[in-house]
């Protein structure tokens, strides 16, 4: 894996080679150093062999005596890269300029989204919420701890129990959980107080009303101890 990589930084190009002395003309430029790779044999004194751009050159003094025709069959790595982008100047200025664009419109918040809330209306949640900054198109960056925002949002939100806010990407999802209170039972007027059961009463303690009752009687099942 290193080998490829550094093999296509430093750039090489594949050639199709043919002669009547293409194994001495093989054996000659690896006794000079030349790094080959890739050899095939693809017809009757034909082959093709892969070799660094900084050793082309050196290939021209080792075929020219032995009569070896070479040609570039293809140019690969960085070097040839660079040239091509060189040459298309106006095309990788508009690239990189969508790319920084794109990463800039990801850092932002672009939706924010409700949750859980059936009394509490949308519009009032995010309402505080953007007060405190939760909102489209703020940066991500200039936002306030999670945390932080919770706390904030839950104290500003009287009927909420709990809050937790969520962020994926350019979206936010606040999770809104209402305060369960209980159900209001209209107001009564005066009741009378009524046995359950037959029984005895040992003694009365009566703040209010006016007890039909005394200590030691029997009562009967629904028979009123005290008027209301």
């Amino acid at each position: 894996m290193r080998d490829r990589w550094l093999k296509w930084w430093l750039g090489y190009v594949v050639l199709a080679i043919r002669g009547r002395y293409l194994e001495r003309f093989l054996n000659q430029i690896v006794r000079q150093g030349v790094f080959v790779w890739d050899v095939r044999i693809t017809g009757e004194r034909q082959a093709r062999l892969a070799v660094l751009v900084r050793d082309v050159r050196r290939l021209r003094s080792a075929r020219r005596p032995l009569g070896i025709r070479a040609r570039i069959v293809a140019k690969r790595g960085w070097p040839f890269w660079r040239y091509r982008l060189a040459r298309r100047k106006g095309f990788v200025t508009g690239l990189l300029f969508f790319v920084v664009l794109l990463y800039g419109l990801s850092q932002m918040v672009w939706h924010v989204e409700v949750v859980g809330n059936e009394r509490l209306r949308d519009e009032e949640v995010r309402r505080v919420a953007e007060e405190l900054g939760i909102k489209r198109g703020q940066w991500r960056a200039h936002m306030k701890e999670l945390d932080e925002l919770q706390r904030q949002l839950l104290s500003r939100l009287p009927d909420v129990a709990w809050v937790g806010i969520e962020m994926k990407g350019t979206r936010v999802r606040i999770t809104v959980v209402e305060q369960v209170k209980p159900e209001e039972k209209p107001a009564q007027g005066p009741s009378h107080l009524v046995a359950a059961k037959r029984g005895m009463v040992h003694r009365l303690i009566v703040e209010r009303g006016r007890p039909l009752v005394r200590p030691n009687e029997w009562v009967a099942p629904g028979q009123v101890l005290v008027s209301g």
